[in-house]
Formats: structure tokens, sequence, C-alpha cells
């Protein structure tokens, strides 16, 4: 890869209940890990800091300055990798779900996820989204989840000019194919390349499927994670040029 294209990775992960500090700690090592391979931006699952423990959400929420997330913060930085980890946020009322993106030398980033699947609502409050990413000449949208089950979203992404559009996600198999066949025709209707990050194992009661995938603006599975383990998909280039590879985690 030549130096004006970009390293992106997908954190596949099991998080741990109810234990944020063993959360971050995985988050770090992970950050740790995709240094070794020249990532710069490295995108985790959908609540990766509290898994998506739903009745835990509120008690559990963060702000944007929590000192929870300095020790990730320090790793970001040491690594010299832009991090989205995600998390419930605190609000006036109903947290929000939400990424943020930490990155070195820069003020962060927030996005909240503006769609609720049936049942979020009880919990969490729709947010407003946020803006994109630029990272190495990329401009990188941003989606949680079912953001990516609304074509108006990915729609709103290209108008503004988006070239990678990454979702953070909770899939399980029941819901695989309908989802990932959505997210397949976003890179073709729009030409750009689409990643998603998926849990893997069990996190809130839903058993999720792993298998993190990275398409190409044709459409093209460039890579794909397995779907039972933890594992970091990484996927380097730029334009039209793309290639994949998976490290598993220990």
């Amino acid at each position: 890869m030549n130096s004006t294209g970009i390293v992106i990775a997908a954190a596949q992960i099991t998080p741990v209940a109810h234990d944020i500090q063993a959360n971050v700690e995985r988050h770090i090592h992970v950050v740790e890990l995709a240094s070794r391979h020249g990532v710069d931006f490295l995108v985790f699952p959908e609540l990766s800091l509290t898994g998506y423990e739903r009745e835990a959400a509120g008690r559990n929420a963060f702000s944007p300055s929590d000192p929870r997330l300095l020790p990730l913060r320090e790793a970001a930085v040491r690594a010299g990798i832009s991090v989205l980890a995600g998390m419930p946020l605190e609000s006036s009322g109903k947290p929000f779900i939400a990424a943020l993106v930490l990155s070195p030398g820069r003020d962060d980033l927030l996005y909240t996820k503006q769609y609720l699947h049936e049942g979020e609502e009880l919990v969490f409050q729709p947010g407003s989204g946020g803006p994109m990413v630029s990272l190495k000449n990329e401009h990188i949208a941003l989606a949680v989840c079912a953001d990516t089950s609304r074509p108006e979203h990915a729609a709103r992404a290209a108008q503004a000019g988006a070239s990678l559009y990454i979702a953070s996600a909770l899939i399980t198999a029941g819901g695989f194919d309908t989802d990932t066949t959505q997210l397949r025709s976003y890179a073709q209707t729009y030409g750009f390349p689409v990643l998603m990050a998926n849990h893997v194992g069990e996190t809130g009661g839903w058993l999720t499927i792993g298998r993190s995938t990275f398409w190409s603006a044709e459409g093209e599975v460039i890579i794909q994670g397995p779907q039972d383990g933890e594992a970091l998909i990484v996927i380097s280039g730029e334009g039209s040029m793309w290639q994949g590879h998976v490290v598993l985690l220990d």
C-alpha cells in the first residue's frame, strides 16, 4: 500500500457483561495489536465498552470526558490510531447509543445512533448522528446497527461525499443475511466500500454471529471474520484497490 492509502480494522470481540474495566482493558489490548498491523482507524462493535446490556445502560452511561475512557484514550495516543468505541451516552433523559472516536491530536468525534430497533426505545432515545471522520484522504461516514436498515441513512452519507461507510453492529444469525445484503447494496449503489464490525458470542442475551465484513465499492466481499472467535479484521488500500487479512485474538 502506498503512503496515501488507509488501513482500517474491525475489532470483533465479546464484551464482558457488567465489567467496564475488563472491556476497556480488552479494547487496549486490541489497540496495541492493531498498531502492530499499521492500522489507522480501529472500529469496535455497538456498545462495545459495556456489551449490549440494555437494563444496565442508564447506570453504565458515559460522558464524553468520562475518566473511565482515559486509559483507552492514552492507548490510542501511544499507538497513533483513531479508535471508535461504542457506549451508552449520558443525556438529560434516556441515554443515547453512541460511537465515540478518539483520535491522537484531534478533538473527539461523537456519533449517536439515529434509528432504534424495536424495544430499544424503552431504554434509549434516538440520536442525531454526527460528522464524518476525515482521515488519510478518506471521508468516513459512521452508522450504528439499525441506522443501516434505513436506506436514507446511506443516501445522506453519499450526498455528503462519503468515500467509506462504516457500521458498528450487533447482528445475529437470524438477521445476518438481511443486514449484509443491505450493506452490500449500499456499496454497489453509492460506490463506496463498506465495513461492518460485529460482536461475536453472547451479549445481553443475544447470540451474535461475528463475520465482520468489508465490501468493495462493487459489492465484492474482500475479507470476512470468523463466525466463532474474537478477531481483528484488517483492510488496507484506497479507491478500488483493497486487500484484507484476519488476525485471531488471544
